[in-house]
């Protein structure tokens, strides 16, 4: 009987040893599993942490619409920079009317007494302009033919000349030597008048060509007085031609 009992007990030592170490490793792993719980709960997920078109909520995850990217800020350039740009013509320093703009304006930091007086003296050196260039505008007999009038500006460099510098005087006594020196070098060369006289400008008017447009038609070009080369051209219709090149044409 001792024999039978010892026997079982040593039977039930060998299995208690055989399975404690499973044992041991289960409770490890549910200690961990706690922890790990645990962890979480102190440290939710954040929001950034998911994608930024979508965001996590009561409701679960949602996508969301993104605001616009903001627009990339504008390069700021010094006056001499901008003088460049108006004279090259990359800039528009005033219109075909002569009005300064905002820019302009903000550019020479005018104030807006300076603003009005300076408009005053481009006026009135637009009028005296139109009125010098009317007196060299001419019909072109050797051009005209049954199908078209031709009119030719011949130059006036000398009372051209004269007239911008009273124009950039005026201006100057409104801004001061160094803001009338960086205007005068801005105003940009164009063809109106011809340039306060430095071009020779042929026109030719003919019918509008296209059939359901009625009325007259100008095609210009312009050519230099110092090489005779061919400066700019174009057309317009007859009554644009006074606003944008200051001359007006007697049409037979």
């Amino acid at each position: 009987m001792n024999t039978k009992t010892n026997s079982a007990n040593r039977f039930l030592l060998l299995l208690v040893a055989l399975l404690l170490p499973f044992a041991a490793a289960g409770v490890y792993f549910l200690a961990q599993q706690v922890r790990s719980k645990d962890r979480h709960a102190e440290s939710p997920v954040e929001p950034a942490a998911l994608p930024e078109a979508v965001v996590a909520d009561g409701e679960g995850i949602r996508e969301v619409q993104l605001p616009p990217a903001a627009a990339p800020r504008p390069r700021i350039e010094t006056l001499d920079q901008l003088v460049g740009r108006f004279a090259e013509g990359s800039l528009e320093m005033v219109d075909e009317e002569w009005s300064l703009n905002g820019l302009t304006i903000d550019s020479f930091e005018m104030t807006e007494q300076e603003s009005t007086a300076v408009q005053n003296v481009l006026n009135s050196a637009r009028t005296e302009l139109m009125a010098a260039a009317q007196k060299h505008l001419a019909p072109d007999p050797e051009r005209t033919t049954d199908k078209q009038q031709s009119f030719i500006m011949k130059p006036f460099p000398e009372e051209g000349a004269a007239l911008r510098a009273k124009m950039m005087d005026g201006v100057t006594e409104v801004l001061g030597a160094e803001r009338g020196r960086q205007f005068s070098r801005a105003f940009p060369q164009q063809s109106f008048c011809g340039d306060f006289g430095n071009l020779e400008v042929r026109m030719n008017v003919t019918p509008h060509l296209i059939a359901d447009r009625t009325g007259l038609v100008v095609s210009y070009q312009c050519f230099r007085l110092s090489d005779g080369t061919r400066w700019g051209s174009g057309h317009m219709g007859l009554s644009e031609l006074e606003k944008s090149m200051g001359l007006k044409l007697e049409i037979e």
